[in-house]
């Protein structure tokens, strides 16, 4: 059996489906679960419930807060974005960015703007090593001024 990275979409969820679903003789079988003929591998993974894939980076991202430096928490959070297919990423990042900041608040930066542009300058410096922008994700807006930088590092 052929391995696919989550992050070839389509591919990935029919691989899981031709893993799971017992009996299937066509891609038509693959999508139909009971009279519902849904429109997507994606979809049909989801409605047989062969994971949750929410749930599985909510708790990823939560677990790893128990572990983690928020360093590596905002490794983690890049990381998602890059492979995993988040329905929505501001759920993910409004639970965790008091722990993805936390290092930087511990350094004295109590403004919150400057909070999030912190964590946000990171992440986005992990994304573009794989060639992602931060613009690409309903994430707030990097808003970070040349003179501002000097007090993150």
């Amino acid at each position: 059996m052929y391995m696919v990275n989550p992050n070839k979409g389509e591919k990935y969820y029919l691989r899981l489906l031709l893993n799971y679903v017992k009996g299937a003789t066509s891609f038509i079988d693959l999508k139909k679960i009971g009279n519902y003929m849904c429109t997507t591998f994606r979809e049909s993974v989801l409605m047989h419930r062969i994971i949750e894939i929410e749930n599985l980076y909510y708790n990823a991202m939560q677990e790893a807060t128990f572990f983690k430096m928020p360093y590596a928490l905002r490794q983690l959070f890049a990381i998602i974005l890059v492979f995993g297919e988040l329905e929505n990423v501001q759920i993910l990042w409004d639970n965790n960015f008091v722990a993805m900041s936390e290092d930087f608040a511990n350094k004295g930066i109590t403004n919150k703007q400057l909070l999030t542009n912190s964590v946000l300058l990171q992440i986005k410096i992990i994304l573009e090593q794989h060639h992602r922008k931060l613009s690409k994700y309903n994430l707030p807006q990097l808003e970070l001024p040349d003179n501002q930088i000097q007090k993150i590092y």
